[in-house]
């Protein structure tokens, strides 16, 4: 009964009426096509990213054409091995640990090991003694 009573009351209706209208109006203003606004794009995440200078091509156009190489020269006279490893035979591990700097992880505590993994250096043309060795 209260619920007759209530439809009834003209406040009732002028507030669901009011309601209504509202809710229509905000959609008509979200809906609508603002064709004179301009849309300003979003930054995409190239704008964030910084890439590492060793895998991008130097810039068509600008700057130093022979950037690329110069950093090709520092990375092949810094990690002259960088090409092959790391390796992981049976008996070491090899891996930069820095430039000129190598960690060599002997699988067994033998000097076989340690001498398979120097002459394996030396096969790839480089000197063990130009780099810094750790052994583990």
């Amino acid at each position: 009964m209260e619920i007759r009573q209530s439809l009834k009351n003209p406040k009732i209706w002028f507030l669901g009426f009011i309601g209504c209208l509202t809710i229509s109006v905000i959609a008509v203003i979200l809906l609508t096509n603002r064709a004179d606004q301009k849309l300003i794009p979003l930054p995409s995440a190239e704008h964030f990213v910084s890439p590492s200078p060793f895998s991008m091509p130097p810039p068509e156009g600008r700057g130093d054409p022979g950037y690329q190489q110069e950093i090709n020269q520092k990375k092949n006279e810094f990690f002259p091995l960088l090409g092959y490893l790391p390796i992981t035979p049976n008996d070491f591990n090899i891996v930069y640990v820095g430039p000129l700097s190598l960690e060599i992880t002997l699988k067994t505590a033998s000097d076989s090991a340690k001498t398979q993994a120097l002459d394996w250096i030396r096969s790839k043309g480089i000197d063990p003694s130009s780099h810094q060795i750790i052994y583990k």
